[in-house]
């Protein structure tokens, strides 16, 4: 007995050592997948960070997984952020499974047929891929063989301990896969038999299921909640078809298989199906067959419950519990290692013991060792079935410690490039063990997001046909088969060529240096897709997320081409650092070949959609996007100084007296410009003769000499030329000129015809005739008021003193006592005649209509007045002082 025990855990120690080099030996020899980066990333944040979520890896019926199997991945990277750490961490769950397969077989099958069991289960190919990559169906393998131990033990060997943890352990196990709830007929069935074993037993019975239900309706909670079970409404399940028995079979013929093709690989599955038929004729109507079918259960239940409720099975949903195919087969090899004088002889299947001669008692074992050895041998070449155009992980690795050792020399950062979602996560992953594990300071960025730009520059990780940014990462040097390496110029080598003169800044700290074409020189043609760069700086980190725009318009406001991007993602930004955004806008055919274009941009929350808007010098906002011209009117620009072009200059060709001249101008910088230089304007009679005059600032606040170079400056002029200015021809010229007032460079000329304006100077007929004057700009000349059903009629006769710079704005209240109970405010005429057109001793007459009909009865007062608009400061009375006029009092019965 102590030589047969010695033999066999011996043995075991050996399947568990060759299984545990099998799953650890050379453990990132295969990249990472998406399932497998998504799973990292999560145990990631809760390993590293301590974030814990009550939420899973995605399912592909568009919910999510059991936060467990997170749970359980983050111990590994609690201990040190290497995914292959956690890879190995799964093999040592694989471990505990490949025990508790000889524990169940040495228990209910005998020990040949445990070790034969485990031997094979701890070789074979396509256990051992699950077992060296972490994704949740390869968590489960031995929380499914501990759900099947527990239930043999609780209700054929009655062990109280395990009855109760056995519904629990299915629930552990449907973190891996919630199909793994399929196997929940196995329990009913087990209770079942032991009810009609022992009847008396039957409250025990109940009293155990009843609490280890509720311990697992418990431990379901966190993924009911996730799923949203008790919310109402929410995203549906989207359930996938079932593939129908012919994909059933084709995946157990190919998951016990060898995966490759060939005379070997039907002989494991055949023997499989034979012990399962074998197995289940044993455990109809025998108690001592119960294990057997227990385990046959255990590994069809899965895709024929599937099959039977036509819901979805996949072939990984099968790989936790191949387990059980194993012991089947150990049961099937064991048997036959067993000597004839140790079976049951009188019956068949009784199982143990076939072979009637001393010889045959190694067949079993000669068998399971041949499969084992030819498991072993493909064992290196495992990763040639699958066509990996992708580096290992441990290329991954190897190439981010060579790329950061070389930028760590250049006094560099290491930006890592990445294309799709997948690729994104694979190095994501990659970052955490950099950063958490080796102090590696290291950014992955996204393809169509912003790319940082350091001040000294950065080595540039991809892999080796990434294009997605062939300006800065081209040509390089290799890293190992599938990765290049580029180093991207410091930040100061990326120069904006469309510009406005000075930079735009944001409201929440961005500012937008400008753009510069992928091909120097290029503009937006009609038809093709223009590909140009934005210029970005930072100064903080945004709150949220942020997504910028761009649209390509002409002067007329319509656009030609758009984008929306999503700008740098968060833990990405570096206070003070540039960054840029490839736009590629694919422009309409309409584009006119010449004319004015522009490039509106701004930025807008992505989570809440509020705009991000620009803001003035002093930080006052100014509209919700930035607009830079990019083109100029098509005509020759006319060279104002060396530095200042005009580019267009936009006049009425005529207008009437009164109203101030508006000007658009737009100014091309063509050089640096050295002094601080301002606009002179002047308006010319036919004779020469200088009739208006005036220097503005070009562009407030800033200063000429700090504009950008080849940049595009509009702005608008109101030139107040006198209001009763002679009709006829003149010329409106515009010169720079410097902070001494002397001319900086050549005038340009363009001619303004000025027409008479129909105006009254003879004192219109008034009922009340009044001399007040207001501040000897305004003269009241007299007023007429009338009351007729509660509608109050006055007519304000006014009279212009002198020229006004001020549009005012006149007011009449009615008041009762000291409140003011009706009102109009209003510019003269409707706002028609504001009174700076007005020429002096001309009569103005404005009549207005009150509707006095909500005042109750009584006597009030009605007052008038002017105030400027800009202070609400009002013009005083020169006879008086006071700031009103009283024009008298109403009566309303």
């Amino acid at each position: 007995m102590q030589k047969t025990r010695f033999i066999r855990y011996s043995l075991m120690i050996i399947v568990l050592l060759i299984a545990a080099t099998l799953r650890w030996v050379d453990i990132g020899d295969r990249p990472l997948s998406t399932d497998e980066s998504t799973q990292c990333l999560m145990a990631l944040d809760i390993g590293q960070k301590g974030e814990f979520s009550i939420e899973g890896p995605p399912m592909s019926i568009g919910r999510q997984h059991s936060p467990y199997t997170v749970y359980l991945n983050a111990i590994p990277f609690a201990l040190y952020p290497d995914p292959r750490l956690a890879r190995m961490f799964i093999g040592v769950l694989h471990l505990f499974a490949v025990a508790l397969i000889y524990k169940i077989g040495e228990r209910y099958f005998g020990w040949q047929a445990g070790v034969i069991a485990a031997l094979l289960f701890a070789v074979h190919p396509g256990v051992l891929d699950g077992a060296r990559k972490v994704w949740n169906p390869n968590l489960g393998a031995p929380f499914a063989m501990a759900y099947i131990f527990t239930g043999l033990l609780g209700y054929y060997d009655e062990k109280r301990w395990a009855r109760l943890i056995h519904p629990p352990l299915l629930v552990i196990t449907m973190a891996s896969h919630p199909n793994s709830l399929l196997l929940a007929p196995i329990s009913v069935f087990l209770w079942v038999q032991a009810l009609v074993k022992e009847p008396k037993k039957w409250r025990t019975l109940l009293i155990d299921a009843f609490f280890s239900c509720n311990i697992a309706i418990i431990l379901l909670l966190p993924w009911l909640i996730n799923i949203g079970l008790f919310q109402p409404g929410g995203e549906s399940f989207r359930m996938l078809p079932n593939r129908g028995l012919g994909y059933l079979l084709e995946t157990w013929g190919h998951q016990l298989g060898t995966w490759r093709s060939g005379w070997f690989q039907p002989i494991f599955p055949a023997l499989t199906a034979v012990g399962a038929i074998w197995l289940i004729i044993r455990g109809i109507g025998r108690r001592r067959g119960l294990p057997g079918l227990i385990v046959v259960m255990g590994f069809t239940m899965i895709p024929l419950m599937s099959l039977i409720l036509d819901t979805q099975y996949r072939d990984y949903h099968l790989w936790p519990h191949m387990g059980n195919a194993f012991l089947i087969v150990g049961a099937v090899l064991g048997g036959i290692t067993v000597k004839g004088a140790d079976r049951d002889k009188k019956t068949l299947f009784d199982w143990r013991g076939v072979a009637e001669y001393p010889a045959a008692q190694w067949i079993g074992a000669g068998l399971a060792v041949i499969f084992a050895a030819i498991y072993i041998g493909r064992f290196p070449s495992r990763n040639d079935m699958f066509d990996f155009d992708y580096p290992t992980l441990d290329e991954q690795i190897a190439a981010v410690e060579t790329a950061a050792e070389i930028a760590k020399e250049n006094n560099q950062e290491l930006l890592i490039l990445t294309g799709a979602d997948s690729d994104f996560r694979q190095w994501g992953v990659i970052e955490q063990w950099a950063t958490f594990g080796r102090g590696i300071d290291l950014r992955v960025i996204w393809s169509g997001k912003g790319l940082p730009l350091p001040e000294n520059g950065a080595m540039l990780l991809a892999h080796a046909d990434y294009d997605d940014r062939p300006l800065v990462f081209n040509d390089g040097e290799m890293i190992g088969e599938y990765l290049r390496m580029v180093e991207m110029a410091p930040a100061d080598k990326f120069v904006p060529t469309l510009q406005a003169i000075t930079p735009i800044q944001f409201s929440n700290g961005a500012t937008l240096l400008g753009f510069f074409p992928a091909e120097a020189g290029s503009l937006p043609a009609a038809g093709e897709t223009w590909v140009v760069y934005s210029l970005w700086r930072l100064d903080q980190e945004p709150a949220e997320r942020l997504t910028s725009y761009v649209h390509l318009a002409d002067g007329n406001g319509t656009e030609y081409a758009m984008q929306d991007l999503e700008m740098l993602p968060g833990g990405t930004w570096r206070s003070g650092e540039l960054f840029m955004q490839r736009w590629d806008l694919e422009v309409l055919s309409g584009l006119p070949d010449d004319g004015q274009l522009f490039l509106k941009t701004g930025m807008y929350s992505a989570l809440i959609g509020e705009d991000i808007q620009p803001i003035s010098a002093e930080e006052e906002p100014v509209g919700t996007y930035a607009a830079i011209q990019i083109r100029g009117s098509g005509a020759s620009p006319v060279q104002l100084t060396d530095s200042i072009a005009l580019d267009s200059m936009q006049i009425a060709e005529s207008q009437e007296q009164g109203p101030p001249v508006q000007i658009s101008t737009t100014l091309l910088t063509t050089g640096t410009i050295e002094d601080d230089l301002r606009a002179r304007w002047r308006v010319l009679s036919a004779g020469g003769e200088t009739v208006y005059e005036s220097i503005d600032e070009l562009s407030p606040p800033t200063p000429t000499a700090a504009w950008a170079v080849n940049a595009f400056s509009s702005r608008t002029y109101s030139l107040r030329i006198p209001p009763d200015i002679e009709p006829g021809l003149y010329d409106v010229e515009l010169q720079l000129v410097d902070d001494q007032g002397e001319a900086a460079g050549e005038a340009y000329r363009q001619a303004i015809e000025i027409s008479e304006r129909e105006r009254t100077f003879d004192a219109p007929a008034m009922a009340n005739e009044v001399e007040v004057s207001f501040a000897e700009v305004i003269r009241l000349a007299g007023y007429d008021i009338g009351l007729t059903d509660r509608q109050l009629d006055v007519a304000l006769y006014w009279q212009a003193e002198q020229v006004s710079n001020i549009d005012y704005t006149y007011f009449i209240h009615v008041m009762a006592g000291d409140n003011i109970v009706a009102q109009v405010d209003s510019g003269p005429l409707g706002y028609t005649y504001p009174t700076s057109w007005w020429a002096p001793g001309e009569f103005i007459s404005n009549p207005v209509t009150l509707d006095l009909s909500v005042l109750p009865p009584g006597t009030y007062s009605v007052w008038t007045g002017f105030y400027d608009p800009a202070t609400f400061e009002r013009l005083t009375v020169d006879e008086t002082g006071e700031d009103r006029v009283l024009l008298g009092e109403i009566v309303i019965e």
